[in-house]
């Protein structure tokens, strides 16, 4: 039974790595010209895997140190957005006649759900943690939290900002 939930979380993985590379594709493919956009959707996904590839290649030190510069940078980004977008929101965007659908906000709960499965893998580090009954849960609760914040913060920037159908215009799904 172990083996069997093993291979699901396996799964899962490849499947999430799989949503994470397309994302990452079709975000970094809209600074190409319109006509290369469909086949640089699926270059850069490849070239994003075998990057992290090679660096779990080279070694432990080099994926902890590429993940810190990662996320510092995603964060620094996140906040700026959030920080900026704060000063321009239209209050009569955030009333709740404007809410999505129910599909579009199942759609939303549904990518919040791969944003919060990486949180299974700090149970991983436990024997390199000091004291890891203590602290082990400290850093899921702390890093949960620190991302509920950014996630509700960007949240609101992103729909105090545009209409529906702005969002959905630019791709973006709620």
């Amino acid at each position: 039974m172990s083996g069997g939930f093993n291979f699901l979380l396996y799964f899962g993985y490849v499947f999430v790595l799989a949503v994470y590379a397309e994302a990452f594709g079709s975000y970094a493919a809209t600074f190409l010209p319109s006509n290369l956009y469909k086949i640089g959707v699926d270059v850069l996904a490849i070239l994003i895997i075998v990057i992290f590839t090679l660096i779990n290649f080279i070694g432990p030190k080099a994926v902890g140190k590429s993940e810190t510069l990662i996320v510092g940078i995603k964060v620094a980004i996140l906040i700026a957005f959030t920080f900026i977008g704060f000063f321009f929101i239209k209050p009569e965007l955030l009333s709740i006649s404007t809410l999505p659908s129910m599909g579009n906000i199942l759609t939303g709960a549904a990518l919040l759900f791969l944003g919060y499965e990486g949180f299974g893998l700090i149970t991983n580090t436990a024997e390199d943690i000091n004291k890891p009954r203590k602290n082990i849960p400290r850093a899921l609760y702390l890093s949960m939290l620190i991302v509920i914040v950014i996630y509700v913060a960007v949240s609101i920037a992103v729909v105090g900002n545009l209409t529906i159908p702005q969002l959905q215009k630019q791709q973006i799904m709620l």
